[in-house]
């Protein structure tokens, strides 16, 4: 098949070395393992990633900004926001047209966000079959992460088309099929909504030697046991959660570190918090990191945390830590719990600090159990979490 790969979202990137960016590359790796020519056609870019906007998705300088977001009520500033993104969704929506036009494909797979349609109306017009993945509740999402506007009928409205119109809808768990079948009546009793969480590349990774060892050396590392994070630092990760954790685990052990890798709009502020914690010095957060170091610095780690997710995610890093047969404290979401057993493949915790003390306690005094947990997640990843499978699976499902 010839797929066009699509997204409309001005602020998502294919090479970002997010969550997001690392879940866009794996289908694309995916499908075109089995064998679909496939074309990108992403509006944040599809070339070398650089943060080029700001979350609000608005373009002004800075200065301007901020001044105009000072005096505007809250409610006007989101609503302006809402009309860019539907502004920027009409204007993608010709670049698509045009792509289709001239390469005539069989299925457009369209990473839909909140407020987006045009995937779904280029794909009737040409009377081509369209797959919507869904990744998240949006409209719940805006309003929880930046408050409510005036267009939040609208995006109901464009959330009720996509449903409706498109041939198959993905989502990324169980949990988030059942809140949409229940929201909408035209996924009840059908196939029309299928699961696909999560997963990585069937091929193994990569490890730098040399950039491990100089990591290593730079951060005094040798002879350390390493707890690691992967992913961006902001609040709904729970970062504020893990370093009172790991403050409460480390308190009289001088041989224990915390590997923090990522960036994000919180860095600094939980670079502060460490200080005010008094565990600054094993303390180790890396900033942003080129997505091929990502697995060395994983591999570095003996035990790897993920103590805070929503209730619908399948968050990649869990993924990611499995693949390199680590053991895992995971936030005990019900995404994360039918992904890896507990007891079984990972320890599941409710992300409070003592739950997580508890948790690494447990690793460090039975590193036998560590490792028997990270042996385990490998096999299950391999088994039923790779692209691969994953692609097979809505590829058959589509047909």
């Amino acid at each position: 098949m010839k797929i066009i790969f699509y997204s409309a979202h001005p602020a998502l990137a294919l090479n970002a070395p997010t969550g997001y960016g690392r879940h866009m590359r794996g289908v694309i790796y995916g499908l075109r393992e089995l064998g679909h020519e496939v074309i990108p056609c992403v509006a944040g870019g599809v070339g070398e990633y650089s943060e080029v906007t700001t979350s609000d998705g608005l373009s002004q300088p800075k200065s301007f900004k901020a001044k105009l977001k000072k005096f505007m009520p809250k409610l006007m500033w989101e609503t302006i926001k809402d009309l860019k993104l539907i502004l920027d969704d009409r204007k993608y929506a010709a670049t698509l047209d045009e792509l289709v036009a001239k390469e005539k494909p069989d299925l457009i797979y369209d990473r839909i966000n909140y407020l987006q349609v045009s995937g779904v109306k280029v794909a009737k017009k040409y009377g081509i079959k369209h797959i919507s993945e869904i990744n998240a509740p949006y409209t719940e999402e805006r309003i929880e992460l930046q408050g409510k506007s005036l267009l939040l009928k609208r995006a109901e409205k464009y959330e009720r088309y996509v449903i409706e119109k498109s041939n198959l809808i993905v989502v990324v768990s169980t949990a988030l099929k059942n809140y949409f079948s229940k929201k909408y009546p035209v996924l009840r009793d059908t196939n029309k909504c299928l699961v696909v969480s999560n997963a990585v590349e069937k091929t193994g990774v990569t490890i730098n030697g040399p950039y491990v060892s100089d990591f290593k050396n730079k951060h005094s590392l040798n002879g350390n046991i390493i707890i690691g994070f992967v992913g961006s630092i902001l609040n709904w990760h729970g970062i504020g959660a893990l370093l009172e954790g790991f403050k409460l685990f480390a308190e009289d052990k001088s041989d224990v570190k915390l590997l923090v890798v990522g960036d994000g709009q919180q860095l600094n502020y939980y670079k502060q918090k460490a200080i005010d914690l008094g565990i600054n010095e094993q303390v180790i957060f890396t900033g942003n990191v080129a997505p091929e170091n990502v697995p060395s610095l994983i591999e570095l780690m003996d035990v790897t945390v993920m103590v805070k997710s929503n209730w619908y995610g399948s968050p990649v890093k869990i993924f990611e830590y499995a693949r390199q047969a680590k053991a895992m404290v995971l936030a005990n979401t019900e995404p994360i719990a039918e992904t890896f057993k507990h007891e079984k493949e990972a320890l599941l915790i409710n992300s409070t600090p003592r739950e997580i003390n508890e948790a690494f306690i447990r690793l460090h005094n039975n590193l036998e159990l560590a490792n028997e947990l990270g042996e385990n997640a490998r096999l299950v990843l391999i088994e039923k979490h790779t692209w691969e499978s994953k692609c097979a699976i809505l590829i058959d499902t589509i047909k």
